[in-house]
């Protein structure tokens, strides 16, 4: 027994605390200072010895009571002597020291039993393994239902407290963790009768309330809310919501500004929790001074963070600004996949909240139910919130800081709903430069890095005799607050050991990083609960992966020169012994860019990152080329991958999707009512393919060691290239090859402005906020009717001005006349040969002026959006190319011969894609990259550019290789022609999709095939086989005997071919 009470008490730093302050609650009870020896009798009975024997019955002897007592006797007195130098009398101090005795009192039985626990095993030999997992398991359980209760029954800041622990899986037992996650905004809730009066009250400080006072009037109730809901939707540790709807008279009154129906939530806070909280965090003050000497650092420079953080959260006013404003700014940077309620600000004040009801699953939910898909689901979200609060974090200047699962929902769409506001944190620009060095040095893996980012936020040590304090301190601090590693032995007891930490000599902790490790402990919390991997995912180092972007555009954004020089200094941060060092690393911790060789020769720099640059550098790389790539937008893939080619195709899936199920689903015998479309969520889901496709290109870039350099490059010599970077400053590219692959513009239209709102590029058409409802688009080539199919479809009315006579030139005119007539029976209006010669824009109205080709009248057209799609030209400004002597012809593009040189006296510059000629397409400009690249490592590429497909993907899609039937009659030669007509496909019968035909053109002579061209479903896909005869000179005998699958369209191919040379089957 008395061998127990020795072990039991070696952990003398922890076991004072528990007696002091269960005894500090009996002072603040008697209000004594000095007490009688019956007193001490009585405190030790009543609010000691009792509690412990409930939880820790072996404590009961005699001896143990004897020995506690004399040790409580003098800590206590130490305890009075030191909240005695504080100034005030001890009896004001009773409420917080009567919370803090009640937190230890009911804590010490619980650490007690963990303790003889613990010591039982170690003493007394004979346990097997499996008894004593079981017996440790069977004690969390326990553990963790006793501080489950102790924790509600407190409440406070104790709740804070323990959701920041149970987001932080590898620090607690599993058991713990499980019940103290429950209390994620489940909180036992108020009474709806406290409630009711409280939200009553709160209403008259809200704006409309106060408008109500002017005129001697009282906002009741019923005036504001046509219903509310008694029982709350969630309870948190400071407030709780419930539904409700406006009152119609209220959503009049609204209607200027508030656009989101009447359903919406109350966030009423307790006003007796502002009280706890800020005695809570005193006594936290208290408890800094006793634990401080056993932590390794000084807890108070943590803890005036804490104490300017928690007021803030008691602020609803402040906290509905915040969301206004960090919505619209996620709005507007794209970020669609994560939603913040709007607020009502008429109705808000410090104390009540209303705001925007959102469905969704609340996390909570998810995570405590067993349905695999919705949680493989709240996963996949996590990526755009990473990435959402990246932008926040580092280019937004203030961020959510508390995204724990009671504060997120999933909706049915996979987008995010960040909830309670309360906990955000701002950052000063230079605070976002610094944190932005921080992510780039973690992304980059680079120790030095990110002890430069660090010192240069703050972070400093005490130095040692003599010497200089030892930087590795620093890095040590950034992996312990930022990457953590999951640690299996803090599984075995709650507690530490009483083994001695080391003192981290820590001087100036920058606050704003106490923040921003909390949020991501949080992430990491989450990551654990849904299954994922904690250390792929949401340490800060594989969180930089995802904030690179907003890191580069950050540092780009605001590092002027003087910026530079400062980060230098923060980088050198006293270590003169290692100035080489710095001065060598120096320049990689500033450019945003991965370029680790900047003096190197490279053997080939491309510029431009588009489908023809990017192609070309990975199979430069494959070829052995030491490869550099030059891009400016900020992200990879050019116009086609980022607002060409790829989202304009998402939204014409999307779009045909919802034509066909509002249309043609009831012929399928599918009965589909109320078909409705989302545009916000189309946009997101065309926002997420792009998003993918652009990280896949950096993953391969990197895979082949291709460097990436952000920034403009011009040249300043023949092996030389000046590249203005993304993040500020410049730097020199030397190679012995260019390819220039900068790609192609909007070409302007004379009297015409494109603001990207009423009169727009196809940039802006892939990103219109609403359906228009007249939309004109002037040319009516490939991008204008995808354009204005996708919109058509959505309820547009589409008017093509087009200055030709006939739309799509470069289509044959049997199969465009074709083509025509099916846009015009889905609702397309078409004015051929008419120029546009003027607009204007008044308020939400565009009036374009439009003169007949002919005869030269002149009308006017009214549309909400008018689309520019007059075509492309070559985009070669700021390249410099005079100063190295590349020439361009009369319509801007660059000169080349059959092996993609230029006129560059050097011999080493070329170019591909659409700054040369030939159609401007995206394969065209890969197949000129790989050919280009294959010419410069000595083998022989070529491109066959009669054999480069053209496809409209409009519905029906057009498709096009080779000759057109004009074309080839024009030249004289003689010809057959074969067509087949999808109505008399199987396949196309089957799926009610007929309309359209295949026609092949062959010599009369050979059967070679001269051209193909496609009308129909699936056209895109159809003509691969035919680029594929043409490329190895087959004839339209060698398709037609060749064995198709049936049933496919595929068939309608063959059966072509076979009416060209001889007669169809089925037809």
């Amino acid at each position: 027994m008395q061998v127990a009470t020795i072990e039991i008490y070696k952990c003398t730093n922890i076991c004072v605390l528990l007696c002091t302050h269960a005894a500090c609650k009996a002072v603040a009870k008697y209000s004594a200072l000095a007490l009688s020896t019956q007193s001490w009798k009585r405190i030790w009975h009543v609010h000691l010895a009792g509690p412990m024997r409930a939880g820790f019955p072996i404590v009961s002897g005699p001896g143990v009571r004897s020995g506690l007592a004399k040790r409580f006797a003098r800590h206590l007195r130490n305890t009075l002597l030191f909240t005695g130098a504080l100034g005030p009398p001890l009896r004001l101090l009773a409420p917080d020291i009567s919370r803090t005795a009640r937190f230890w009192s009911r804590f010490m039985p619980i650490y007690l039993r963990y303790k003889w626990t613990k010591w039982r095993f170690q003493e007394q030999r004979g346990f097997s393994a499996k008894r004593v997992e079981a017996e440790w398991q069977a004690r969390h359980e326990w553990g963790g239902v006793r501080v489950h209760a102790m924790l509600l029954e407190l409440s406070g800041y104790y709740v804070k407290g323990a959701q920041l622990l149970a987001a932080k899986p590898d620090f607690m037992p599993e058991p713990w963790t499980r019940r103290l996650a429950a209390m994620f905004d489940s909180m036992p809730p108020r009474s709806w009768r406290h409630v009711s009066k409280d939200i009553a009250r709160d209403l008259q400080q809200c704006p409309a309330g106060r408008l109500h006072a002017m005129h001697g009037e009282r906002l009741a109730l019923d005036d504001a809310f046509a219903h509310i809901e008694p029982d709350c939707l969630a309870a948190a540790s400071i407030a709780q919501v419930h539904g409700a709807r406006l009152a119609p008279g209220m959503l009049a009154e609204l209607s200027w500004r508030w656009k989101h129906g009447p359903d919406v939530v109350i966030k009423v806070q307790n006003k007796k929790m502002q009280g706890l909280m800020d005695s809570d965090v005193r006594n936290l003050g208290r408890l800094c001074c006793f634990v401080s000497s056993v932590l390794p650092f000084n807890p108070f420079l943590m803890l005036e963070e804490v104490r300017e953080t928690v007021p803030r959260e008691f602020d609803f006013v402040r906290e509905a600004c915040l969301m206004k404003a960090l919505g619209e700014r996620l709005r507007a940077a794209g970020h669609s996949l994560v939603l913040v309620p709007e607020p009502v600000s008429a109705l808000t004040s410090p104390r009540l909240l209303v705001m925007q009801r959102m469905q969704g699953v609340p996390f909570t939910a998810i995570l405590a139910g067993g349905d695999a898909l919705a949680r493989r689901r709240a996963a996949e979200a996590m990526t755009p919130l990473l990435d959402a609060l990246g932008h926040l974090m580092l280019r937004g200047g203030c961020f959510h800081a508390d995204p724990h699962a009671g504060q997120l929902l999933l909706q049915e769409d996979g987008r995010l709903v960040l909830l309670d506001w309360g906990q955000c944190k701002a950052l000063t620009a230079a605070r976002q430069r610094a944190l932005a060095q921080l992510v780039v040095a973690l992304d980059r893996g680079w120790t030095l890095g990110i002890v430069a980012a660090m010192s240069g936020m703050g972070l400093s040590f005490l130095a040692k005799e003599g010497g200089l304090a030892d930087p590795r301190l620093i890095a040590k601090v950034a992996h312990i607050m930022f990457d953590t590693r999951s640690l299996p032995e803090a599984r075995v007891s709650p507690l530490a050991d009483d083994a001695v930490i080391k003192k981290i000599p820590l001087q100036r902790f920058p606050r704003d990083l106490f923040m921003v490790a909390r949020t991501v402990m949080l992430l990491r919390g989450l990551c654990h609960a849904l299954g994922l991997d904690i250390q792929k995912t949401c340490s800060l180092r594989q969180s930089a992966r995802v904030w690179r972007k907003h890191a580069d555009a950050a540092l780009r954004d605001s590092m002027l020169e003087e910026d530079r020089r400062m980060a230098l200094r923060s980088l050198a941060f006293g270590l003169r012994r290692q100035e080489s060092l710095i001065r060598l690393a120096a320049p990689q911790l500033i450019a945003a860019h991965w370029y680790a060789s900047s003096g190197e020769q490279k053997d080939l720099v491309v510029v431009g990152g588009g489908p023809g640059g990017y192609v070309a550098a990975i199979k430069a790389s494959q070829m052995g080329l030491k490869v550099a790539c030059v891009e400016g937008r900020g992200s990879l893939g050019g116009t086609c991958l980022n607002v060409g080619c790829i989202p304009s195709k998402a939204l014409l899936a999307s779009s045909h999707l919802y034509h066909e199920v509002k249309k043609n689903a009831e012929s399928h015998g599918v009965i589909v009512d109320g078909v409705k479309m989302d545009i916000g969520k189309m946009m997101a889901q065309k926002e997420t393919a792009v998003a993918g496709l652009t990280k896949g290109i950096e993953g391969l870039f990197k895979k082949y060691k291709v460097e990436y350099v952000k920034g403009w490059g011009k040249f300043a010599g023949a092996n030389d290239m000046e590249v203005a970077l993304l993040d500020g400053g410049t730097t020199t590219v030397t190679a012995k090859n260019f390819i220039i692959a900068t790609g192609s513009e909007v070409s302007p239209l004379p009297g015409m402005t494109i603001d990207e709102e009423r009169v727009v590029s196809s940039t802006g058409a892939i990103a219109l906020k609403e359906v228009p409802q007249k939309l004109i688009v002037i040319g009516g080539g490939y991008i204008g009717l995808e354009m204005g199919s996708v919109w058509q479809r959505l309820g547009s009315e589409v008017t093509v001005v087009e200055f030709l006579d006939h739309i799509v030139p470069s289509m044959d005119s049997e199969i465009r006349k074709n083509f025509q007539r099916s846009l015009t029976k889905q609702g397309f209006k078409f004015k051929l040969g008419y120029k546009v010669t003027g607009a204007e824009v008044t308020g939400d109205v565009v009036k374009l002026t439009v003169e007949n080709v002919k005869d030269g009248k002149s009308e006017q057209l009214e549309a909400s959006v008018v689309l520019v799609s007059a075509g492309r030209r070559p985009y070669v400004e700021g390249l410099d190319l005079a100063k190295v002597g590349v020439e361009l012809d009369r319509r801007g593009r660059v000169q080349v011969d059959e092996h993609f040189k230029t006129t560059a006296p050097s011999g080493n510059i070329f170019a591909v894609g659409d700054v040369i000629d030939g159609p401007m397409l995206a394969h065209k400009a890969e197949e000129d990259g790989i050919a280009c690249v294959e010419n410069l490592a000595g083998k022989k590429g070529h491109v066959n550019y009669n054999t480069v497909p053209s496809i409209v993907y409009t519905h029906p899609e057009v498709a096009s290789v080779g000759k057109t039937e004009e074309q080839v009659k024009a030249e004289g030669g003689k010809y057959r022609v074969g067509k087949f007509a999808f109505a008399a496909n199987s396949r196309a019968r089957s799926v009610l999709d007929t309309e359209g035909l295949v026609k092949f053109v062959s010599d009369a002579e050979t059967d070679k095939i001269l051209g193909v061209h496609i009308m129909g479903p699936n056209a895109g896909e159809l003509i691969s086989e035919c680029v594929l005869a043409m490329e190895y000179g087959a004839s339209t005998e060698d398709i037609a005997r060749s064995c198709h699958g049936h049933p496919t369209l595929s068939e309608a191919v063959k059966e072509a071919a076979m009416a060209t040379y001889d007669k169809p089957i089925h037809s």
